[in-house]
């Protein structure tokens, strides 16, 4: 009986604190993997794992990045087994989604303007190779510290900073080239990244 009522406590505490959560994976998965269909089946992966492993999540501690190293690492292996990293062909998230991208009160116009620039941001986001695109979601929109994101994608903190500073400097010149119409300007990974 004890074994029993442990074990829907843990399963009350999961559905309250990660459920809620499903949606942010969502998002990062669709960025991982590209299509929602593959997200769909990685964020139910994850799931599956950490509530197999939720006795030992240490309350206190993040639990958005604890998930997110869950589903960054399945994404890995996933990959690993399939021969690479797939490459992204839609947007990473859903617009209306994002919360707080503007307000009531702002004009139709001002709205239309944070929309296309948000398209162009998504777009130089698509044309960075996997590992920068990474990077730069964990660090830009999901607001994660170097650590956190070294400790998320297990990779050394100087690999975080180098590829948040690479995969910026690409954005920052493919929205300069749409601005000047002078075409797109992608970024290769390094061999071995």
């Amino acid at each position: 009986m004890l074994a029993f009522l442990k074990t829907r406590r843990i399963k009350t505490e999961f559905e309250a604190q990660v459920l809620p959560l499903a949606d942010r994976l969502f998002g990062f998965a669709y960025y991982l993997s590209g299509n929602r269909d593959d997200a769909q089946d990685l964020v139910q992966e994850t799931l599956i794992k950490a509530f197999r492993s939720f006795s030992r999540f240490t309350p206190g501690t993040n639990l958005k990045a604890w998930l997110y190293t869950i589903l960054a690492n399945t994404h890995k292996n996933n990959q690993r087994r399939r021969g690479g990293w797939l490459e992204l062909d839609e947007a990473i998230q859903h617009e209306d989604e994002t919360p707080g991208l503007h307000s009531t009160t702002d004009s139709p116009e001002v709205v239309a303007i944070r929309a296309g620039t948000r398209e162009k941001v998504r777009r130089a986001m698509d044309r960075l190779p996997p590992e920068f695109r990474a990077v730069v979601l964990l660090a830009d929109l999901e607001e994660y510290s170097y650590r956190e994101i070294a400790d998320i994608l297990e990779c050394p903190m100087g690999t975080v900073m180098s590829r948040l500073h690479r995969g910026r400097q690409a954005i920052k010149r493919q929205l300069e080239g749409e601005r000047t119409g002078q075409g797109k300007h992608e970024i290769e990974a390094p061999h071995g990244m």
